[in-house]
C-alpha cells in the first residue's frame, strides 16, 4: 500500500490541473486491489474514511471516473471534497463550488492555507507571473486571511479554459498537490485501525517543494 502511495507522491510532472487520461492504468488497478480492499475490511464506523482515501488515490492516479464512482457515495465532507476536486479537475467548475460548499469548513484548510502563503514568499514565485491582472488573481488567493476553494477553484478555471501563463500554472500545480496530500493524509488519520505504514513518510517523499 505504501508503494502506491509513493509511486503518485513522486509523480514527475506533477499532476496537471485539467487530467485528460488515466496515468497509470496498472497503477489504478493496483489502488482498487489493494486500497480498495483494505477500505471493505476496516470497521463499519471508519469505512466513509477509508472508502475517501480510496477514491483520493484514484484521482491522484488521474482516474476521475473511478474517483467519482466512489466519491457521490460517500456523505461526509471528505467524501464532497473529493467530490470538488474531481469536477474542477474534468472543467464543471459551477459544480465543483457546489461541492465545495457542501465541504463547509475542513479540517485541513489552515495547514493548507499556511502552505500556500509560505509558497507565496519564495523568491520569484508571483513575480514571475507576467500578467498584472493573473498576479492580482494569485495575491487574493495566497494572501487571504482563510482558505478559498471558490477563488482557487476561478484561478484554476482562468489557467485552463482562458489564458495560460507557466508560472501561474505550475503554482496552482503545487498547490493542487499539497491540497491532495493533506486530504488523503487527514482521510486516512480517519480509520482507526491503520495498516502498519509510514504513510506521512510516503506522502512527503522528498519535501515536494519541485514542481
Amino acid at each position: 500500500m505504501m508503494e502506491l502511495v509513493r509511486q503518485l507522491a513522486g509523480r514527475k510532472p506533477v499532476q496537471v490541473l485539467r487530467p485528460v487520461q488515466v496515468w497509470n492504468g496498472e497503477l489504478d488497478a493496483s489502488i482498487a486491489a489493494v486500497i480498495g480492499g483494505w477500505a471493505e475490511q476496516v470497521e463499519a464506523k471508519y469505512k466513509p474514511y477509508a472508502h475517501s482515501f480510496l477514491s483520493g488515490m484514484h484521482l491522484w492516479n488521474d482516474s476521475l471516473d473511478a474517483s467519482h464512482t466512489i466519491s457521490q457515495d460517500i456523505h461526509t465532507p471528505d467524501g464532497s471534497y473529493w467530490h470538488a476536486i474531481m469536477h474542477r479537475m474534468e472543467g464543471d467548475y459551477w459544480n465543483s463550488k457546489y461541492w465545495y460548499k457542501r465541504v463547509g469548513n475542513h479540517p485541513i484548510f489552515t495547514e493548507l492555507h499556511l502552505a500556500v502563503f509560505e509558497m507565496s514568499k519564495e523568491p520569484g514565485v508571483l513575480a514571475s507571473v507576467g500578467s498584472d491582472r493573473v498576479k492580482s488573481e494569485l495575491e487574493s488567493l495566497v494572501l487571504s486571511d482563510r482558505w478559498n476553494s471558490d477563488r482557487f477553484v476561478d484561478a484554476v478555471e482562468r489557467q485552463v479554459e482562458k489564458e495560460r501563463h507557466e508560472a501561474a500554472v505550475a503554482l496552482l500545480e503545487r498547490i493542487q498537490w499539497f491540497e491532495t496530500v493533506l486530504l488523503l493524509r487527514h482521510c486516512y488519520r480517519g480509520v482507526g485501525e491503520l495498516p502498519d505504514i509510514n504513510l506521512n513518510a510516503a506522502l512527503m517523499i522528498g519535501g515536494r517543494t519541485e514542481t
